[in-house]
């Protein structure tokens, strides 16, 4: 077994039924970071990895056939084992837990080994710093990137269960309303709430947006002000979570919300402007193992500028300003590998685009390495 992010996300039960040895696995994620996932158990089933024909010999003996003749026996098929029935989770009840989830473990038991203990994460893992560079902005004077951006992050854990994708409902209409069904194996919703908070670096000469002058106004470009952002406060909630193990996949579709706050030129001296970012996002991940692994995100996000009365928005371009509207879509694609211990290492690009003209965009490519803030912290002092 292997224990993974509130989910036990691989059993593999090997037992003798009958006269046959049958492998036992699970075809999706399940549930792990609560008493109630645990009481689920009983309603989960592994199942065996081949198709079986039982038989009763003519002197009454019982045996399992597999292989071809069972494969294309009309009365073939898989064996199913529940999980509480193979194993009991006992969870210690700590004051300061309702997350029981343990730490990334794998487990062999048998029947030399019938138990093992898991723990809960170090507290110093529990937040996770990235520090980003962006090499467009390092070679590129006149694009405000952030020469370097930090980034925190925190998981809370919520329904971490997993239920089986049936086969009907990868047929039509289902999989019209939810694509993923097609390749998917388990799904689950509100499986976690992530907390972010960035914080960028831009260099002196790029901090303040200045304005687009254009016959006697003073322009600002709503995406300009949205790269000119010097930090941001917020969360994404997931609604939906769809996996295939076999294929190595993962679908997430969350909904965020950010606060921001971007320094302007309206007058002889620089404002602030608080933001506000409320947004979709729909993202594959692919993990051919815990090692690395690629993703790509595409969120679109309402953004709205506050006390913006004074403001004239607008994208001008070769002396005309255009309408623009309040929805920037941000394209990523990220490369990781996972150092262990030591954190994590990124690579990263970022298309952002004015939803209603891609024409209005800046991009971003970023190289990032990732640290336990409490870690750090601890072993400074």
């Amino acid at each position: 077994m292997t224990f993974f992010n509130g989910q036990i996300e691989k059993i593999e039960l090997v037992a003798t039924v009958l006269n046959q040895k049958v492998r036992f696995v699970n075809d999706h994620s399940i549930g792990i970071s609560s008493e109630e996932d645990v009481r689920n158990l009983e309603k989960i089933s592994l199942q065996s990895l081949e198709k079986y024909t039982y038989i009763v010999k003519d002197n009454g003996e019982e045996i399992l056939q597999s292989g071809g003749d069972a494969r294309n026996s009309e009365s073939a098929d898989y064996l199913y084992v529940n999980v509480a029935d193979v194993i009991s989770y006992d969870p210690k009840k700590l004051i300061n837990a309702n997350d029981i989830s343990p730490e990334p473990t794998e487990v062999r038991l048998n029947d030399k080994s019938k138990s093992f203990s898991l723990y809960k994460p170090e507290t110093t893992k529990l937040f996770e710093g990235v520090v980003y560079s962006d090499a467009i902005g390092l070679f590129n004077e006149d694009n405000p990137n952030g020469l370097v951006q930090i980034e925190a992050d925190v998981r809370f854990l919520m329904n971490t269960g997993r239920k089986r994708i049936k086969n009907h409902d990868k047929r039509w209409p289902y999989y019209m309303f939810f694509p993923p069904l097609i390749y998917s194996e388990g799904y689950g919703y509100f499986g976690y709430i992530d907390l972010k908070a960035r914080l960028s670096k831009i260099e002196e000469n790029n901090r303040v947006l200045e304005p687009s002058p254009l016959n006697n106004e003073l322009v600002f470009n709503p995406l300009d002000v949205f790269q000119h952002q010097t930090y941001s406060l917020g969360l994404d909630l997931n609604l939906l979570n769809f996996e295939n193990q076999n294929k190595k996949i993962n679908t997430y579709i969350d909904a965020g919300i950010r606060w921001g706050q971007s320094q302007l030129r309206v007058n002889a001296e620089p404002e602030a402007f608080n933001t506000l970012e409320a947004s979709g996002l729909v993202k594959f991940e692919l993990v051919p193992e815990k090692r690395y692994a690629f993703s790509i995100t595409n969120r679109i996000s309402f953004y709205e500028i506050f006390n913006d009365d004074e403001l004239t928005l607008g994208f001008v371009e070769e002396g005309n300003k255009d309408d623009v509207n309040d929805f920037i879509n941000t394209t990523s694609l990220q490369f990781l590998i996972n150092a262990g211990n030591t954190g994590r290492i990124f690579l990263r690009y970022n298309l952002m685009a004015s939803l209603k003209d891609f024409d209005n965009n800046f991009s971003q490519l970023q190289f990032s390495y990732s640290f336990f803030i409490l870690k750090r912290l601890a072993g400074k002092n």
